[in-house]
Protein backbone atom coordinates (compact mmCIF):
# COMPACT_ATOMS: atom_id res chain seq x y z
CA UNK A 1 0.00 0.00 0.00
CA UNK A 2 2.88 2.69 0.73
CA UNK A 3 4.20 1.86 -2.55
CA UNK A 4 1.22 2.50 -4.23
CA UNK A 5 0.69 5.32 -2.50
CA UNK A 6 4.29 6.84 -2.93
CA UNK A 7 3.80 5.71 -6.77
CA UNK A 8 0.78 7.60 -7.48
CA UNK A 9 2.11 10.72 -5.89
CA UNK A 10 4.86 11.22 -7.72
CA UNK A 11 2.29 9.89 -10.62
CA UNK A 12 -0.03 13.21 -9.69
CA UNK A 13 2.94 14.68 -9.24
CA UNK A 14 4.44 14.95 -12.77
CA UNK A 15 1.07 15.11 -14.31
CA UNK A 16 0.24 18.55 -12.23
CA UNK A 17 3.72 19.64 -13.29
CA UNK A 18 2.85 19.02 -17.00
CA UNK A 19 -1.20 20.21 -16.85
CA UNK A 20 0.04 23.37 -14.62
CA UNK A 21 2.77 24.81 -16.58
CA UNK A 22 0.71 24.81 -19.85
CA UNK A 23 -2.01 27.08 -18.02
CA UNK A 24 0.94 29.36 -16.01
CA UNK A 25 2.06 29.53 -19.96
CA UNK A 26 -1.51 30.44 -20.98
CA UNK A 27 -2.06 33.09 -18.80
CA UNK A 28 1.43 34.44 -19.27
CA UNK A 29 1.15 34.45 -22.87
CA UNK A 30 -2.52 36.11 -22.76
CA UNK A 31 -1.32 38.94 -20.92
CA UNK A 32 2.27 39.45 -23.07
CA UNK A 33 0.95 38.55 -26.46
CA UNK A 34 -1.17 40.61 -29.11
CA UNK A 35 -4.83 38.87 -29.69
CA UNK A 36 -3.64 37.29 -32.94
CA UNK A 37 -0.41 36.03 -31.29
CA UNK A 38 -1.94 34.18 -28.47
CA UNK A 39 -4.72 32.85 -30.29
CA UNK A 40 -2.02 31.32 -33.02
CA UNK A 41 -0.19 29.88 -29.89
CA UNK A 42 -3.07 28.47 -28.80
CA UNK A 43 -4.11 26.83 -31.82
CA UNK A 44 -0.57 25.49 -32.47
CA UNK A 45 0.05 23.82 -29.38
CA UNK A 46 -3.94 21.84 -29.83
CA UNK A 47 -3.02 20.97 -33.61
CA UNK A 48 0.31 19.33 -32.50
CA UNK A 49 -1.11 17.85 -29.63
CA UNK A 50 -3.79 16.36 -31.64
CA UNK A 51 -1.49 15.35 -34.86
CA UNK A 52 0.93 13.47 -32.45
CA UNK A 53 -1.87 11.46 -30.75
CA UNK A 54 -3.03 10.35 -34.08
CA UNK A 55 0.62 9.25 -35.21
CA UNK A 56 0.66 7.86 -31.50
CA UNK A 57 -1.81 5.13 -32.49
CA UNK A 58 -2.01 3.76 -28.58
CA UNK A 59 1.28 3.01 -28.92
CA UNK A 60 1.88 4.64 -25.67
CA UNK A 61 -0.44 2.03 -23.74
CA UNK A 62 1.19 -0.07 -25.66
CA UNK A 63 4.89 1.06 -24.27
CA UNK A 64 4.09 0.85 -20.89
CA UNK A 65 2.57 -3.22 -20.75
CA UNK A 66 5.29 -4.27 -22.90
CA UNK A 67 7.80 -2.53 -21.37
CA UNK A 68 6.79 -3.29 -17.51
CA UNK A 69 6.91 -7.52 -18.91
CA UNK A 70 10.31 -6.45 -19.97
CA UNK A 71 12.48 -8.30 -16.88
CA UNK A 72 9.84 -11.13 -16.65
CA UNK A 73 9.82 -12.41 -20.41
CA UNK A 74 12.85 -13.67 -22.21
CA UNK A 75 13.44 -15.53 -25.88
CA UNK A 76 10.37 -15.34 -28.58
CA UNK A 77 8.35 -14.16 -25.56
CA UNK A 78 10.21 -10.82 -24.94
CA UNK A 79 8.17 -8.21 -25.95
CA UNK A 80 9.03 -6.56 -29.56
CA UNK A 81 10.36 -3.37 -27.95
CA UNK A 82 12.70 -2.45 -30.02
CA UNK A 83 9.79 -2.91 -33.19
CA UNK A 84 7.01 -0.62 -30.88
CA UNK A 85 10.07 2.21 -30.30
CA UNK A 86 10.65 2.37 -34.37
CA UNK A 87 7.04 1.76 -35.16
CA UNK A 88 6.61 5.24 -33.27
CA UNK A 89 9.43 6.76 -34.75
CA UNK A 90 7.90 6.10 -38.66
CA UNK A 91 4.69 7.23 -37.64
CA UNK A 92 5.72 10.22 -36.19
CA UNK A 93 7.77 11.01 -39.33
CA UNK A 94 5.19 10.10 -41.27
CA UNK A 95 2.81 12.46 -39.94
CA UNK A 96 5.10 15.40 -39.87
CA UNK A 97 5.63 14.39 -44.02
CA UNK A 98 1.83 14.94 -44.29
CA UNK A 99 1.61 18.19 -42.43
CA UNK A 100 4.73 19.49 -44.87
CA UNK A 101 3.07 18.33 -47.94
CA UNK A 102 -0.78 18.80 -47.35
CA UNK A 103 -1.83 22.74 -48.06
CA UNK A 104 -0.58 25.02 -45.26
CA UNK A 105 -4.71 26.06 -45.03
CA UNK A 106 -5.54 23.14 -43.54
CA UNK A 107 -4.29 23.52 -40.55
CA UNK A 108 -3.34 27.12 -40.37
CA UNK A 109 -7.01 28.61 -40.39
CA UNK A 110 -6.19 31.75 -40.99
CA UNK A 111 -2.90 32.15 -38.47
CA UNK A 112 0.83 32.89 -38.78
CA UNK A 113 1.78 29.23 -37.83
CA UNK A 114 4.49 28.06 -40.17
CA UNK A 115 4.22 24.67 -41.60
CA UNK A 116 7.55 23.81 -40.76
CA UNK A 117 7.27 24.51 -37.22
CA UNK A 118 3.98 22.04 -36.82
CA UNK A 119 5.58 19.57 -38.68
CA UNK A 120 8.80 19.35 -36.19
CA UNK A 121 6.06 19.52 -33.00
CA UNK A 122 4.15 16.66 -34.68
CA UNK A 123 7.68 14.75 -34.81
CA UNK A 124 9.05 15.56 -31.52
CA UNK A 125 5.95 15.27 -29.51
CA UNK A 126 5.32 11.89 -31.00
CA UNK A 127 8.82 10.68 -30.36
CA UNK A 128 7.95 11.27 -26.68
CA UNK A 129 5.40 8.51 -26.69
CA UNK A 130 7.22 5.30 -26.29
CA UNK A 131 9.49 6.75 -23.79
CA UNK A 132 6.50 8.51 -21.77
CA UNK A 133 4.54 4.79 -21.89
CA UNK A 134 7.72 3.11 -21.33
CA UNK A 135 8.82 4.97 -17.87
CA UNK A 136 5.10 4.81 -16.29
CA UNK A 137 5.49 0.61 -17.28
CA UNK A 138 9.29 0.13 -15.46
CA UNK A 139 7.39 2.14 -12.38
CA UNK A 140 10.09 4.76 -12.86
CA UNK A 141 7.89 8.15 -11.58
CA UNK A 142 10.43 9.78 -9.57
CA UNK A 143 12.91 10.64 -12.70
CA UNK A 144 9.45 10.53 -14.72
CA UNK A 145 8.36 13.81 -12.45
CA UNK A 146 12.42 15.15 -12.42
CA UNK A 147 11.82 14.94 -16.40
CA UNK A 148 8.46 16.52 -15.84
CA UNK A 149 10.06 19.65 -14.06
CA UNK A 150 12.52 20.35 -16.16
CA UNK A 151 10.28 20.63 -18.98
CA UNK A 152 8.02 23.19 -17.17
CA UNK A 153 10.50 25.27 -15.70
CA UNK A 154 12.03 25.59 -19.70
CA UNK A 155 8.03 26.21 -21.04
CA UNK A 156 7.73 28.68 -18.30
CA UNK A 157 10.68 30.61 -18.87
CA UNK A 158 10.67 30.78 -22.71
CA UNK A 159 7.43 31.86 -22.38
CA UNK A 160 8.15 34.49 -20.23
CA UNK A 161 11.17 35.41 -22.99
CA UNK A 162 8.84 35.01 -26.09
CA UNK A 163 5.91 37.25 -24.58
CA UNK A 164 8.87 39.83 -24.10
CA UNK A 165 9.71 39.83 -27.99
CA UNK A 166 6.23 39.51 -28.40
CA UNK A 167 7.06 36.04 -30.83
CA UNK A 168 4.53 33.90 -30.92
CA UNK A 169 6.92 31.40 -32.87
CA UNK A 170 9.65 31.72 -30.08
CA UNK A 171 6.63 30.57 -27.82
CA UNK A 172 6.06 27.46 -30.53
CA UNK A 173 9.40 26.77 -30.52
CA UNK A 174 10.01 26.36 -26.42
CA UNK A 175 7.14 24.41 -26.34
CA UNK A 176 9.07 21.90 -28.57
CA UNK A 177 11.93 22.03 -27.12
CA UNK A 178 10.30 21.48 -23.91
CA UNK A 179 8.78 18.08 -25.11
CA UNK A 180 12.61 17.35 -26.06
CA UNK A 181 14.38 17.52 -23.32
CA UNK A 182 11.67 15.50 -21.36
CA UNK A 183 11.90 12.88 -24.17
CA UNK A 184 15.91 13.05 -23.83
CA UNK A 185 15.67 12.32 -19.94
CA UNK A 186 13.53 9.30 -20.53
CA UNK A 187 14.79 7.52 -23.11
CA UNK A 188 18.33 8.11 -20.95
CA UNK A 189 16.44 6.01 -18.41
CA UNK A 190 14.96 3.51 -20.31
CA UNK A 191 18.40 2.58 -21.86
CA UNK A 192 19.90 2.64 -18.41
CA UNK A 193 17.56 0.40 -16.49
CA UNK A 194 17.05 -2.27 -19.26
CA UNK A 195 20.13 -1.86 -21.67
CA UNK A 196 20.46 -1.03 -25.23
CA UNK A 197 20.62 -5.09 -26.16
CA UNK A 198 16.79 -5.68 -25.40
CA UNK A 199 16.09 -2.41 -28.10
CA UNK A 200 18.60 -3.42 -30.46
CA UNK A 201 17.80 -7.78 -30.51
CA UNK A 202 14.01 -6.61 -30.67
CA UNK A 203 14.57 -4.62 -33.74
CA UNK A 204 12.65 -5.85 -36.32
CA UNK A 205 9.59 -4.95 -38.19
CA UNK A 206 7.91 -7.76 -39.21
CA UNK A 207 4.33 -9.22 -39.63
CA UNK A 208 4.27 -11.45 -36.05
CA UNK A 209 5.58 -8.38 -34.30
CA UNK A 210 3.09 -5.82 -35.50
CA UNK A 211 0.10 -7.89 -34.55
CA UNK A 212 1.15 -8.34 -31.27
CA UNK A 213 1.38 -4.68 -31.01
CA UNK A 214 -1.31 -3.58 -32.57
CA UNK A 215 -3.56 -6.20 -30.75
CA UNK A 216 -3.39 -4.06 -27.51
CA UNK A 217 -2.47 -0.64 -29.43
CA UNK A 218 -5.74 -0.52 -31.59
CA UNK A 219 -8.57 -0.66 -29.44
CA UNK A 220 -6.94 2.15 -27.46
CA UNK A 221 -5.99 3.92 -30.52
CA UNK A 222 -9.64 4.85 -31.58
CA UNK A 223 -10.07 5.79 -27.84
CA UNK A 224 -7.25 8.52 -27.95
CA UNK A 225 -8.09 9.70 -31.62
CA UNK A 226 -11.65 10.67 -30.33
CA UNK A 227 -10.30 12.53 -27.17
CA UNK A 228 -7.46 14.20 -28.80
CA UNK A 229 -9.61 15.31 -31.96
CA UNK A 230 -12.64 16.92 -30.08
CA UNK A 231 -11.17 20.02 -28.90
CA UNK A 232 -9.35 20.88 -32.18
CA UNK A 233 -12.74 20.19 -34.38
CA UNK A 234 -14.72 22.78 -31.74
CA UNK A 235 -12.04 25.26 -31.93
CA UNK A 236 -11.91 24.57 -36.09
CA UNK A 237 -15.87 25.06 -36.52
CA UNK A 238 -15.51 28.55 -34.74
Amino acid sequence: MKTLLTNAGWSAAAHLLERGSLVLVSIILSRMLATEGFAAYGYFQMTVSMLAAYAAMGLGVTASKFFAESDQQSGDAMPPLGTLWALSVLSGLLMALVVLLVPSSWFESGLNIPSWLLAVGVFVLSLGVIPGGGILGLEKYVVATWASAASSVIIVVGALVAGRLNSPQSAMSVFIFASLVQTAINSWLIIKVIGLRPLLTGLWIGGFQIRRIFRIAAPMATISLMTSSATWFVVLST
